[in-house]
């Protein structure tokens, strides 16, 4: 009998099961190399975690990995092969959250006061990771509060071109899809723009300004407004 060990996380509700042990290290020298030896070799694994009855539609999970080869950054602290209920992905922003504060509550980044530092692997590549700790003094617990990142590098497209992750696009795939043929499952690539797939399923906003209104609606809350 096979026994798998996991620790449910989650961030803001956004559930993540975390694989700690009773399956094989994925091999590779890469996260994203790993993540190819995970679809080959563990995706039975993900499965039996990821559906009922042990999981959910979304349910998030990881394997952990040994870090990417240092870089011009430096030394990687751990890295993670995401999955979910269709497959492997290869950036999870909840997953990256959860996965540093397990990796900081159990010891295997080593935390400091009052922000720790990391660099964490992903498929996608390194990420520059931070977080608020707070370390108790009588017994050495570790809490950690916010955790922030800086992700992998992106570009501007002066054709509007958008990557993304393969399981946001879904309802857009299952709009063109026929049982015959199913591009959830077989994918579709557009060799020159007239080839590009539309929809009336997905629809794109594209933030132009960020303010942060936490001043107002303190000020509306303490007032005795309904904010």
């Amino acid at each position: 009998m096979q026994q798998i060990e996991t620790e449910d996380f989650h961030t803001a509700g956004e559930p993540y099961r975390i694989v700690t042990g009773g399956v094989p290290v994925p091999e590779g020298t890469t996260v994203l190399d790993r993540r190819e030896w995970s679809e080959q070799h563990l995706d039975d694994v993900r499965a039996f975690l990821i559906n009922e009855p042990r999981g959910h539609a979304d349910m998030y999970g990881c394997f952990v990995t040994p870090p990417d080869p240092d870089d011009n950054l430096g030394t990687g602290a751990f890295g993670m092969v995401f999955f979910h209920k269709d497959g492997f992905s290869t950036a999870c922003g909840h997953g990256t959250i959860a996965g540093t504060t397990w990796a900081l509550t159990s010891g295997l980044i080593p935390a400091t006061a009052p922000i720790t530092k990391a660099l964490v692997d992903v498929p996608s590549g390194r990420l520059q990771v931070e977080a608020d700790v707070t370390i108790d003094d009588a017994t050495g617990g570790v809490a950690v509060g916010q955790v922030r990142f800086e992700n992998v590098p992106s570009f501007v497209s002066a054709t509007g071109l958008i990557i993304t992750n393969h399981h946001c696009l879904f309802p857009l795939l299952q709009e063109h899809s026929t049982p015959e043929r199913d591009l959830i499952r077989d994918g579709f690539l557009a060799r020159k723009p007239a080839d590009e797939l539309s929809g009336t399923t997905i629809r794109v906003d594209i933030p132009r300004r960020f303010s942060d209104v936490t001043a107002r609606v303190l000020a509306a809350v303490a007032a005795g407004a309904d904010p």
